[in-house]
């Protein structure tokens, strides 16, 4: 789990989590090498699929459920590693212009005390981009013209 505050209304926020075309603006992976983007299904909310391929990954996530200006749920299957993970990003108001943003991920770890250590490794690198990517979402909210009416 990783959190920020956002000087921007939960509604300012929003559109930029509900719809996976808006992802690679602010997430992190997606500044850190070249990634091919698919989409299928509506363009927002619970049914959007967002399908990526990058050298040495590729996945899909599927929107799960989506609630205005609240909280989108997400499920991630990373191809390859046999890795599925539920997600979810939650929008909570802080006074009348700030949103406190939480990005919370979970996935069953592996039994085998070897892949425990791949575990540990993927914990620590998804913490890390999830700080960073909150930290693009914020920078984008923040200074977007619209959020600024």
């Amino acid at each position: 789990m990783r959190r920020t505050i956002i000087n921007a209304k939960p509604s300012d926020i929003f559109p930029l989590i509900n719809d996976p075309r808006q992802w690679p603006l602010w997430t992190e992976w997606n500044r850190r090498e070249q990634i091919q983007y698919s989409y299928e299904g509506p363009t927002v909310g619970a049914g959007a699929v967002q399908n990526w391929s990058a050298a040495k990954q590729s996945g899909k996530v599927t929107f799960i459920s989506s609630v205005e200006n609240e909280r989108v749920a997400y499920h991630l299957n990373l191809e390859g590693c046999g890795r599925e993970i539920e997600g979810r990003i939650v929008l909570e108001p802080v006074g009348e212009k700030a949103t406190r943003v939480t990005w919370y991920s979970l996935w069953s770890q592996s039994p085998n005390p070897y892949a425990c250590y791949i575990d540990l490794m993927i914990i620590f690198s998804m913490k890390r981009d999830f700080a960073a990517g909150l930290q693009h979402l914020k920078e984008l909210a923040e200074f977007n013209p619209q959020t600024q009416a």
